[in-house]
């Protein structure tokens, strides 16, 4: 299990386009201790390491960036 070091934080990366929701959960994380970063594009944005980043975002940019964040995507079950 990757271990973040106390003097580096987790980053919360979001997607490029904006919704009410993560206006209201990037400053939350924020006050947590979480460096919050926004792609603005369809990739990771620079600087945030592998294992150490949680995504809030859709299924698409989700999917685009998991990879490379060594994360996996939570998806509700269909049903």
């Amino acid at each position: 299990m990757t271990r973040t070091p106390p003097d580096r934080p987790r980053t919360l990366v979001l997607a490029p386009r904006s919704t009410e929701t993560d206006r209201r959960l990037g400053p939350a994380a924020y006050r947590k201790g979480l460096r919050v970063e926004r792609s603005h594009d369809w990739a990771v944005p620079d600087g945030v390491p592998r294992g150490e980043a949680y995504v809030y975002a859709g299924p698409l940019f989700a999917d685009a960036v998991a990879r490379e964040l060594g994360v996996g995507p939570l998806e509700p079950a269909d049903d």
